[in-house]
C-alpha cells in the first residue's frame, strides 16, 4: 500500500481510554477487547433503560457549525432513534440534552470489514436533530456558543444478556468547519494513492487512527462523511494519484450550510512532481448534503481529470490553474460556481446551476483569450434566474467562444438570467462566436460588449522578391465597392464637440472599436483612417484634433468654392453637357442656388466653369440637373455629373490599418457576405525601403482570405 496518512486537524477531546475524567447514571467501564482505536474503550451495562456518560472539555463555541464525532458499538437491543436509542450530548454546565441519532432502525458510518461493528456518529449543532432528550435542564436554554460537557446516551429495550456490557464508545473528536483529515499518495507514477487505500487507514485501530472519514462501500466506491485534503504539501517526496471508474459519494449526517464538506487537492512546492490522474470518475453528492472541490491547491505539477461527473457540488468546483491539465468532458450536474482557472475545460457540459439570481454557472476572470479552454461545452439553465457565464475584470478586450451551446437562457440582453454576464465597468469586449448555438445574449456592468458571430480571418503577408518575410511593413486594406456588407464612399456629415466627432451615416456597418476611413472633408483634420465608437447603426464617433469648423465641410460642387475648376476636357472632375447660347464670364444662377461663372464655351457649349462664393453650401451629387436661373446671357439648361472625388464626406470600412508583426498583418470578423478588398503595402519609414505593392481580393464570409504581396526594392 502506498497510500500515507498525513495529519488530522480535527480537535482530539478524549481518547477514552481511561473513564476517570467521565461521569455516568451508572458504572463506567474500560475494555481492552473491542476498542477502534487503542488502547481501550469505554462501556456500560444498559439493561432495559436509559443511560448515559459524559466528560468535561474546555469551553467553546459550537454554535456555528462544526461536527462533533464519537465512535459507538451496541450490542443490546436498541431503542427507535425517536426513542433516542443511541445519542450525543452536549452540555453548558447547565443544560445537558442529548440529540438522538441511531437505533435499532439508524446507525452510522460503518465500515463493511475490519471493525465493522463500530459506528461514527456525528453531531452538528447548527442543524440539531429533531429529536432530542433533555438530561439536564431545558433544551432551550443551552448555551452553544459555551459548550463544556460531551458524551453519549443510550436507551435500550431488553435486559443485558448475562448483564454484560453492551453499549460502548471510543475517541472523540470536534472538526471545526473545514478541519480536515490529510492523506497523500505513491512516490511513483506506478505505485499511486487511490480511495481504496485510504479506506484501509481509515478502519485502521492503532493509537489516534479510526478517522471516520472515509469507507469502501463496494469495489471503487467510497462514501465519505469528513473533509479530505489528498496531498502533502510539507513532503519532498513526489507525490501521485490516479483513480479509473471511481465514485466517492458524500454522505448525509445533517450538517450544517456552513460545515459543508471539503474535498481539496494539494501539491508540495519542495517536491518535483505531485501529480493527480481521475479518469470516469464519479464526485457525488446527495440534495439533503452540501460540499466542494478544489482542484486547485498550490504546487500541484498535474492535475487532469478527463471524463469525470462532478454531481450536486453545491459549493463549487475550482479547476486547476495549468494551462496543461486536461479537464475535457466532463459533467458538472446541479453544482455550484465552476471557477476556470486556466486548464481546459473543453466539451464540459454544466446543466442545473441553482446560484442565487444574476449569478452564473461559471466563472471565468483571466487575462488571456478563453479560446481553446472552454470549446464546444454545453450549458443548460436550471430553474433559477441565472447566466451561463461570467466574464471578470481581468479578461481582455476581445475573446473567442467556440462552439458552446447554450439552452434555456434568456434572449434578451440586460436580464438576470441573460446568457453572459461581463463585470467590466467600461470600455469594449469583443466577443467573437465561432459555432456557437443557442440564444446568446449578455448584461454588464457598464462596458460595450459587441458579437462578432462566425467571423473568419484576413491574412496579409508581405515578402521580398526573394521570397523572405518583411517586417515593419504598413499595411492598409479597405472596401473596394459597394457590393460587400461594409460600407464603401457611403454618404456622411460630421459635427463636432470638443475632440469628439460624430459621424451620421445610414446603417453605416462599422462595428464598435473598428476602423473607417474618411475623405471628404474641406478640414483635413477629418479626414483619414480612424478608430471608431459605435453610437448606433447610423452613428459613430473618432477623436479628432485640432479645432476644425463644425460640422463639417465638403469638397462636393459647393458655391463659396471659387478656387475649384470643373471642365469638361480632360474630363477629371466630371462631365457636364448642354447649356448652349452661353459667353465666357456668364454668371447663371442654378436650381440648387449655386452660382456659376461661365469660364469657356465651344461651339456654344459651356465647357468650363468656377463656383462663385458667398452663397449657401449646397453640394451636388453625382446625375445632379443643374437647370439654369437668372442669366448675364442667353441659354439652355444642362446637366453635371461629378466623378467620386467630388461627392462629398464618405465612410468606408477599413479592415486592416497596421504594421506587421513578423511579416503578417491579420484581422478577425464576421461579414454577412463575400466583401470584395483593396489596399497596399509599403515599407518607407526605415531602411531598406520597399515600393508599395497594391492589395485586392474577395474575403469569402464563410473562410476569409489569405494573401501575400511581394513587394520590390526601393534602393
Amino acid at each position: 500500500m502506498t497510500t500515507t496518512f498525513v495529519a488530522d486537524n480535527r480537535t482530539e477531546l478524549e481518547q477514552c481510554d481511561s473513564a476517570s475524567a467521565w461521569t455516568g447514571t451508572i458504572s463506567i467501564n474500560t475494555n481492552s477487547a473491542v476498542e477502534i482505536e487503542s488502547t481501550d474503550c469505554l462501556t456500560q451495562v444498559v439493561s432495559n433503560t436509559a443511560e448515559d456518560a459524559y466528560t468535561t472539555i474546555t469551553s467553546d463555541d459550537y454554535s456555528g457549525g462544526g461536527s462533533l464525532g464519537i465512535w459507538i458499538r451496541t450490542t443490546g437491543t436498541m431503542d427507535t432513534l425517536s426513542a433516542g436509542g443511541v445519542a450525543i450530548q452536549v452540555g453548558d454546565g447547565t443544560n445537558r440534552i442529548a440529540y438522538h441519532l441511531g437505533g435499532i432502525d439508524a446507525t452510522g458510518f460503518r465500515h463493511d470489514t475490519g471493525p465493522h461493528e463500530w459506528a461514527y456518529f456525528l453531531l452538528d449543532l447548527a442543524n440539531k436533530p429533531a429529536n432530542f432528550t433533555a438530561l439536564a435542564g431545558s433544551e432551550g436554554s443551552l448555551n452553544e456558543a459555551a459548550i463544556t460537557q460531551v458524551g453519549v446516551s443510550f436507551v435500550t429495550t431488553a435486559k443485558a444478556l448475562a448483564n454484560a456490557e453492551n453499549c460502548f464508545w471510543d475517541i472523540v473528536r470536534f472538526a471545526d468547519n473545514g478541519d480536515d483529515v490529510v492523506f497523500v499518495g505513491g512516490t511513483t507514477s506506478g505505485a499511486a494513492g487511490n480511495g481504496g487505500e485510504i479506506a484501509v487507514i481509515d478502519r485502521s485501530t492503532g493509537n489516534q487512527q479510526a478517522y471516520g472519514v472515509l469507507r469502501e462501500l463496494a469495489s471503487n466506491v467510497y462514501g465519505i462523511q469528513g473533509n479530505v485534503t489528498l496531498g502533502d504539501s510539507t513532503s519532498s517526496s513526489d507525490q501521485f494519484w490516479e483513480e479509473t471508474n471511481a465514485t466517492y459519494a458524500w454522505e448525509d449526517r445533517g450538517l450544517s450550510s456552513n460545515n459543508y464538506y471539503r474535498f481539496a487537492l494539494i501539491g508540495s512546492s519542495t517536491a518535483t512532481n505531485c501529480e493527480f490522474l481521475f479518469t470516469s470518475t464519479t464526485f457525488s453528492v446527495p440534495d439533503a448534503a452540501s460540499a466542494s472541490f478544489d482542484g486547485n491547491g498550490a504546487d500541484i505539477t498535474v492535475c487532469t481529470m478527463d471524463s469525470c461527473n462532478f454531481l450536486g457540488i453545491d459549493q463549487g468546483v475550482e479547476t486547476s490553474d495549468d494551462t496543461g491539465d486536461s479537464w475535457e468532458n466532463c459533467v458538472y450536474a446541479g453544482c455550484g460556481t465552476i471557477v476556470a482557472n486556466g486548464c481546459d475545460l473543453s466539451g464540459g457540459a454544466v446543466s442545473g446551476y441553482e446560484g442565487t439570481s444574476d449569478t452564473s454557472a461559471l466563472s471565468y476572470d483571466l487575462a488571456v483569450d478563453p479560446d481553446g479552454e472552454l470549446d464546444n461545452m454545453s450549458f443548460t439553465k436550471g430553474t433559477a434566474s441565472t447566466h451561463a457565464i461570467e466574464f471578470g475584470t481581468n479578461i481582455p478586450s476581445e475573446i473567442t467562444l467556440r462552439g458552446i451551446d447554450f439552452s434555456g437562457y434568456n434572449a434578451s440582453d440586460d436580464q438576470t438570467d441573460s446568457t453572459l454576464d461581463f463585470k467590466d465597468t467600461g470600455g469594449t469586449i469583443t466577443v467573437n462566436l465561432i459555432g456557437c448555438t443557442g440564444d446568446i445574449s449578455e448584461t454588464n456592468s457598464g462596458c460595450t460588449v459587441v458579437f462578432v458571430i462566425n467571423p473568419v480571418q484576413l491574412s496579409i503577408t508581405t515578402r521580398d522578391l526573394s521570397d523572405d518575410s518583411l517586417v515593419d511593413t504598413r499595411v492598409l486594406v479597405e472596401t473596394a465597392d459597394t457590393s460587400g456588407p461594409l460600407p464603401y464612399e457611403k454618404t456622411s456629415s460630421i459635427t463636432r464637440s470638443g475632440s469628439t466627432a460624430t459621424v451620421t451615416c445610414t446603417a453605416h456597418g462599422v462595428a464598435d472599436g473598428k476602423k473607417a476611413i474618411i475623405r471628404g472633408a474641406l478640414e483635413p483634420e477629418y479626414n483619414g483612417v480612424q478608430t471608431t465608437t459605435w453610437i448606433s447603426a447610423d452613428s459613430y464617433s473618432y477623436t479628432v484634433s485640432g479645432t476644425p469648423d463644425t460640422p463639417a465641410n465638403d469638397t462636393r460642387l459647393l458655391n463659396a468654392q471659387d478656387e475649384t475648376s470643373y471642365n469638361n476636357s480632360p474630363t477629371t472632375e466630371g462631365t457636364f453637357s448642354g447649356g448652349t447660347g452661353h459667353a465666357i464670364s456668364d454668371v447663371l444662377t442654378l436650381s440648387n442656388g449655386a452660382t456659376i461663372t461661365v469660364d469657356n464655351v465651344s461651339t456654344g457649349e459651356v465647357t468650363e466653369f468656377t463656383v462663385n462664393s458667398g452663397g449657401s453650401r449646397s453640394g451636388l451629387t453625382t446625375s445632379d440637373t443643374l437647370t439654369q436661373g437668372s442669366t448675364t446671357g442667353s441659354g439652355i439648361d444642362f446637366t453635371l455629373s461629378p466623378d467620386t472625388d467630388n461627392l462629398g464626406i464618405s465612410t468606408s470600412g477599413v479592415i486592416i490599418d497596421a504594421d506587421t508583426t513578423a511579416g503578417v498583418a491579420t484581422d478577425t470578423r464576421s461579414y454577412s457576405g463575400d466583401q470584395p478588398i483593396k489596399g497596399n503595402a509599403r515599407k518607407m519609414t526605415a531602411s531598406p525601403y520597399y515600393k508599395t505593392g497594391s492589395i485586392s481580393g474577395t474575403i469569402d464570409a464563410s473562410s476569409g482570405l489569405t494573401l501575400t504581396v511581394k513587394l520590390a526594392s526601393d534602393e
